[in-house]
């Protein structure tokens, strides 16, 4: 199929299963990426739209506000990054924590005198934890993007996004 209907014709099962997407601004130590499986945000992803509609109306109206506290601000922003991990992120992959120590509570480092710092594994929970903290906000609004860019679903990339 050509034309401009194949621009924009997406992998149907990739949008319901997620892709992999790596956070390229950040080289862990050990040369990997930071890198989170993510579904699409469209208007035929229901469940998602059914949920944000009510924060997302929230937040435009805090904009249009001439002063509003931090608090109302991270609240909607906890309602929104907690409805993204509810409905969109699916996993994450070489998502490094602190520095383990051990149990003198030294750093251990690597054979470089690299910090070893363990993977952080995947929960609901923590994924809702980290990404509700006001320094994660900047990674939110790119998981966000993300997730929102067509190109990453394109049918085009569906053996890339099976091979994922």
């Amino acid at each position: 199929m050509g034309g401009l209907l194949s621009k924009f014709l997406t992998d149907k099962q990739a949008e319901k299963i997620g892709v992999w997407v790596e956070y390229t601004d950040l080289v862990n130590d050990d040369g990997t990426y930071p890198a989170f499986k993510i579904k699409r945000i469209s208007t035929s992803n229901v469940s998602y739209q059914a949920k944000i509609n009510k924060p997302l109306r929230e937040m435009d109206a805090l904009a249009k506000k001439d002063n509003y506290s931090a608090t109302e601000f991270l609240r909607i922003n906890k309602a929104l990054a907690e409805i993204f991990v509810d409905e969109i992120l699916v996993d994450w992959k070489n998502l490094k924590g602190s520095a383990s120590v051990d149990e003198n509570g030294q750093v251990i480092v690597d054979s470089e005198g690299v910090p070893v710092c363990e993977e952080v594994p995947y929960s609901k929970e923590y994924a809702k934890e980290f990404l509700c903290n006001p320094d994660t906000a900047e990674l939110l609004k790119w998981l966000m993007e993300q997730s929102s860019d067509i190109s990453n679903f394109l049918e085009t990339n569906r053996e890339k996004n099976l091979k994922s």
